[in-house]
């Protein structure tokens, strides 16, 4: 799944038959790569790194992730483009389209690397980023997020907010992880999070991979529960459903 000459990682817009022959994407001639693909596959490798310590996935996720930050992201404006040719110099398509979901994913990776390597290239990428993304894609007037705009930030098309394709699910994964990230791994403080959970049993409530991440406590109907694993991140719970429990992860 992985392209042998340039590195890129097969996904979105990539087709195999049956006997996994690729057929190559193309805009006008010319094959490209799909920069939201890549965005994916980092955060997946990184992903795994912090559940199995294995330093490949490491170096994996930050040699292609580092290829498209210089590849797909507009330095000159912000934001990151839809796609790219797929071989050097890497050039945006003609008529370069820049995604809402793109842009999400393309934050969480900046404060991934940045939590990785202290760089603050990355933590500049990721302000600049989130500046575009406020200034073109919220709606600042009816509420909501378009779904794309042009690297200048003009909208395209008529304007959507909403489709079978775009809803919600990318916008809440945006402010909770941002959350998350911003917290635990570059303002270093505590998070804290809300669960309406069912005992008896164990429940597994950290929303991050990284094991440095610990719970510092957890509150169970307003009251202090001290039945949990601080490394695993996970809680104990009593009897009972639909208790409210308060679990604060720290860094």
């Amino acid at each position: 799944m992985t392209d042998p000459e340039e590195g890129w990682v097969y996904g979105f817009h990539s087709f195999f038959d049956r006997k996994w022959k690729r057929t190559p994407y193309k805009v006008n001639d010319v094959e490209v790569a799909s920069i939201g693909a890549q965005l994916t596959a980092v955060l997946s490798f990184l992903r795994l790194y912090h559940q199995t310590g294995n330093t490949i996935y490491l170096e994996r996720g930050k040699a292609l992730g580092d290829k498209v930050c210089r590849c797909g992201w507009d330095a000159q404006r912000g934001g990151w483009y839809d796609l790219v040719e797929k071989t050097s110099p890497y050039r945006p398509v003609a008529s370069p389209t820049i995604s809402w979901w793109i842009q999400i994913y393309g934050s969480f990776l900046q404060l991934q690397l940045y939590h990785l390597t202290q760089e603050e290239q990355y933590l500049d990428r990721f302000r600049k980023g989130e500046l575009f993304y406020d200034r073109y894609f919220v709606d600042h007037e009816y509420g909501g997020v378009f779904g794309s705009v042009s690297p200048d930030g003009s909208l395209i098309g008529d304007g959507r907010k909403a489709a079978p394709w775009q809803t919600s699910y990318h916008e809440i994964e945006h402010g909770l992880l941002n959350y998350l990230y911003l917290n635990l791994y570059v303002n270093k403080q505590p998070a804290v999070l809300h669960f309406k959970l069912n005992g008896p049993g164990k429940h597994f409530v950290s929303l991050v991979d990284d094991p440095s991440v610990r719970i510092a406590g957890v509150r169970i109907n307003g009251q202090p529960w001290a039945d949990f694993d601080a490394q695993e991140r996970s809680v104990t719970m009593p009897d009972g459903k639909g208790l409210k429990v308060e679990v604060t992860l720290a860094p």
